[in-house]
């Protein structure tokens, strides 16, 4: 059992090597979207042009071209295998391109002297070469269309002026069966570079609405995050009432509003009676309950323009904007009586509290502090009067 074993890992291991050896003539295992556009184009032009080089030769010795036509096509075809290792297996891309590049325009030159001159297919395949030179190349592709553009007018200018230099066509026939094969072979090459292109741009596309996506997801979870932050900065974490620094700066600007525009305001200081006594009795948790019982009740009494915030340790401020004296008044004695009826249950016990208010309206020519010392005043007499009242001018 362990001999079959060990075989079967070694024939995995030599399958996988072949398999390794084979992928050189497998184009899909080369085009692997690790691949750049540029290895890709060059990847599968070289391929190309690699088969088709073959079937040259083939063509060519059908049709009986001069035997150094078909021996400089053998040297092309020959001269690609160690620009295919170095282009993919040694990823030195640039220069393969370049070898790869000039094995091409020496191979159509041959091709255009041996084979038709202008009356075969070989200017469009200065056209394939120079629009593979501008895919490849990085730099100087002017310079290149410029060789490319002249290379074509000298070679038919040469066709032109000096005829006889040109192995010709020896009948319409094979002149037909050679036009035939050459436009094949464009049309394949460039049905697969038209593929790739377009495998290209939609994997690109694809990459790029990913990118978007998990971009926008991640605006959102900034913005998110942000909101969050900004939350906390302002929020008192045991009440989720406003904090100290978050009531005081509404504070300043209801007082600036009141400067401008002479619009009254009220303002309510609780503190909670007996705090201390309760968080001794009952520990600190249920102290917590209490001021989280109380700020319920603060919040819910008040309408959504007004505003509340925790003072101090058991101590809360509310601002009440375009409230008088005697509707702010109310609003204090509405929350002293739902306070004073409430229920705060910690198993196994139901604590009761109340809550003393001082209540104060702003009048002429008095500042946020004097204000808020004079708010500070009437709660410091409810306090000593009895507590679990609401003390006002």
């Amino acid at each position: 059992m362990t001999n079959i074993i060990i075989l079967n890992k070694l024939h995995l291991k030599m399958s996988e090597q072949a398999k390794r050896k084979f992928n050189l003539f497998l184009i899909h295992k080369l085009l692997t979207e690790e691949k750049t556009l540029k290895e890709r184009v060059f990847i599968i032009s070289i391929i190309s042009f690699f088969f088709f080089t073959f079937i040259g030769i083939i063509i060519n010795l059908i049709i009986s071209l001069p035997i150094w036509v078909i021996a400089f096509f053998i040297f092309a075809f020959f001269f690609q295998i160690p620009i295919i290792w170095f282009g993919v297996y040694k990823k030195k891309i640039r220069t393969a391109s370049f070898l790869f590049l000039i094995t091409l325009y020496s191979t159509a030159t041959v091709a255009w002297f041996g084979n038709g001159g202008s009356n075969s297919a070989n200017a469009f395949f200065f056209m394939i070469i120079l629009f593979l030179s501008v895919l490849v190349i990085d730099s100087h592709k002017l310079i290149v269309t410029l060789i490319n553009i002249s290379l074509v007018s000298c070679l038919y200018m040469t066709h032109y002026l000096i005829p006889e230099m040109i192995v010709d066509y020896k009948n319409e026939e094979e002149k037909l069966f050679d036009l035939i094969a050459s436009y094949i072979s464009i049309a394949v090459y460039l049905v697969l570079i038209l593929d790739l292109l377009l495998r290209s741009y939609l994997r690109e596309h694809r990459i790029a609405s990913e990118q978007n996506f998990k971009l926008q997801e991640l605006n959102e979870k900034l913005l998110h995050d942000k909101e969050l932050f900004e939350k906390m900065a302002i929020t008192d974490p045991l009440t989720s009432l406003y904090n100290r620094g978050k009531i005081i700066e509404l504070m300043e600007a209801e007082m600036a509003r009141y400067e401008r525009k002479k619009t009254s305001f009220s303002v309510i200081l609780g503190d909670v009676d007996h705090f201390k006594q309760i968080n001794d009795t009952y520990g600190h948790i249920a102290g917590d309950m209490v001021l989280q019982s109380v700020a319920y009740i603060l919040q819910s009494s008040l309408r959504k323009y007004d505003s509340v915030g925790r003072y101090g340790g058991e101590e809360f401020l509310v601002i009440l904007p375009g409230t008088n004296i005697d509707e702010a008044r109310d609003v204090a004695e509405r929350i002293r009586k739902e306070i004073e009826n409430m229920d705060c249950i910690f198993p196994p016990n139901t604590i009761k509290t109340t809550i003393s208010l001082g209540v104060a309206n702003i009048t002429e020519n008095e500042n946020l502090k004097e204000l808020l010392s004079r708010v500070d005043e009437y709660l410091y007499i409810a306090k000593n009067e009895g507590r679990n009242r609401v003390i006002t001018l």
